[in-house]
């Protein structure tokens, strides 16, 4: 039997992103196995640890026990997403680039 896929647009991290899991997929399966993003963890899968938490719409949600179309519409940002925000807060926020800066900002591409 072939999964039930819904066509999902989700903004990760600030960028627009379409995705087809299965209806039953969370958040957090989504994050991980078809976007890459393994920074939340999966843990417990039942929303007792913490490791799968992300923001959503800036304030924390499980992403374990949220279903993946729960996000539609809605702000999600990772741990991948808050690291390039503070890295990218940090430099701009020196009066000079610092040595630190130039590599964070080599090492995103």
């Amino acid at each position: 039997m072939v999964p039930d896929l819904s066509v999902l647009r989700l903004n990760i991290n600030g960028a627009d992103v379409t995705v087809a899991p299965p209806a039953h997929w969370t958040l957090l399966e989504v994050l991980r196995y078809q976007l890459g993003l393994t920074g939340s963890k999966q843990g417990c899968d039942k929303g007792d640890c913490g490791a799968c938490t992300v923001l959503f719409d800036g304030k924390a949600r499980l992403s374990c026990i949220t279903l993946a179309v729960d996000a539609v519409g809605h702000r999600v940002t990772t741990i991948e997403g808050w690291s390039r925000r503070t890295v990218s807060m940090t430099c701009s926020a020196r009066s000079t680039t610092a040595a630190h800066c130039n590599a964070a900002s080599a090492s995103r591409g």
